[in-house]
């Protein structure tokens, strides 16, 4: 009876929950290019790394990415906006760049700092990222993904919901070009 217990908690705490929304009306938009803003958040860094090995080189679009929009804000003198406003910011680096849409992403994750040995206690992270059209800043595309696990670490855990994030935004890319 504990086995089972132990092995239903583990499965329970390894599964992740997941929902894309796509706002239709950007079905067949023809969009060329979009920025990948950069993410916000504790292990933001990790989400971006994958979003942008994953989308920089896609067939589907032009990609910015994260590390060159930061480029790109400084060389605009974008900087003191994006710290004050990052989708006043970024919207003025779409137009400036000629790009269709930006990607905004927040990471929250947590692992426990100490811990008992008889405690369960579990590591979880979370994504939340969303294609906005760079006109209006409304949203086209919005992943959430989310997960725990008694036995990965935070950058494990940050890294397969990005993934599981970039499979939904690939799926929803494909409507839109």
């Amino acid at each position: 009876m504990k086995r089972i217990f132990l092995f239903t908690l583990t499965f329970l705490l390894i599964s992740g929950c997941s929902t894309l929304s796509f706002n239709n009306r950007y079905q067949d938009a023809n969009w060329n290019k979009i920025i990948i803003a950069p993410f916000k958040g504790k292990m933001a860094h990790v989400a971006e790394r994958e979003f942008e090995h994953a989308l920089a080189i896609s067939s589907q679009i032009e990609v910015i990415p994260s590390s060159l929009a930061l480029l790109q804000l400084k060389e605009h003198k974008l900087e003191g906006l994006y710290k004050a406003n990052p989708y006043e910011a970024m919207k003025k680096l779409a137009k400036l760049t000629k790009a269709d849409g930006i990607i905004l992403g927040e990471v929250d994750s947590h692992s426990p700092k100490r811990m008992r040995a008889s405690d369960l206690a579990s590591v979880s992270a979370t994504i939340h990222a969303k294609l906005l059209d760079a006109s209006n800043l409304h949203t086209v595309l919005s992943s959430y993904q989310s997960t725990s696990s008694l036995l990965n670490n935070e950058n494990v855990l940050v890294e397969k919901v990005a993934k599981q994030s970039i499979e939904e935004f690939k799926e929803g890319l494909s409507y839109i070009k």
